[in-house]
């Protein structure tokens, strides 16, 4: 029975390019197309908390300036990636199924 069961099924990879545009800064991330999902796949949207983290980090630009910063469990790195535009370097990371939407990013 388990060789018939496909996990993919209940998956949405359905995934779409947005920006996040604040002040003098833009940038592009790729985010699911659900308003919600389900609790093992909360990293496929982006949370509020993400876009005000992103606001304050571009708010204080001149603190991130020649840091190294390390965002964990970033869904689909928006903060990450927004830091990476002021930051000497910035580590990303999430689970597996989540890094696959933040791929085109990683330089």
């Amino acid at each position: 029975m388990e060789d018939n069961f496909d996990a993919n099924l209940f998956i949405n990879r359905e995934y779409v390019l947005k920006k996040f545009q604040y002040k003098d800064c833009e940038q592009e991330y790729q985010a699911s197309v659900s308003c919600s999902t389900d609790w093992d796949l909360t990293g496929q949207i982006v949370w509020r908390a993400a876009e005000q983290l992103a606001e304050f980090i571009v708010d204080n630009k001149e603190a991130f300036k020649n840091k190294t910063c390390l965002e964990l469990g970033a869904g689909v790195g928006l903060s990450g990636l927004v830091c990476s535009q002021y930051a000497k370097q910035v580590y990303i990371t999430d689970a597996t199924r989540v890094r696959a939407g933040i791929k085109i990013y990683i330089y």
